[in-house]
């Protein structure tokens, strides 16, 4: 057993992980942080990635191998419509229910998430 990684942040939506940001301290580059975010993309299967120091972002796509600096952050909609090109009714029906928690009180466990 190692120590384990931890992402800085990870973007869900419709209870789906959909992207990794990896920050870095301000005074770094904003491309500091681009490996390690595509390696927690691998592990995680996640297709988008980004890495920044708070002011730049610079966006991994990692099914397309596209690569560059962004404005702004995709909407949580928009990284939605990338990731399911394809529309799958079921998909979006088990996507729509929240995973119940009781209030904050049950945790999901690993193999659960």
């Amino acid at each position: 057993r190692g120590k384990p990684e931890i992402a800085d942040y990870v973007l869900e939506y419709r209870n789906e992980k959909l992207a990794i940001v990896e920050a870095k301290r301000r005074d770094l580059p904003h491309t500091e942080g681009v490996m390690q975010a595509k390696q927690y993309a691998l592990k995680m299967a996640i297709r988008f990635t980004y890495a920044t120091n708070g002011t730049t972002i610079y966006g991994i796509d990692m099914e397309m191998g596209s690569e560059g600096e962004l404005p702004c952050y995709p909407s949580p909609e928009e990284l939605w419509n990338q990731t399911h090109v394809v529309e799958n009714a079921w998909r979006d029906r088990f996507a729509a229910i929240p995973f119940e928690s009781v209030g904050g009180s049950f945790q999901p466990r690993y193999y659960q998430e």
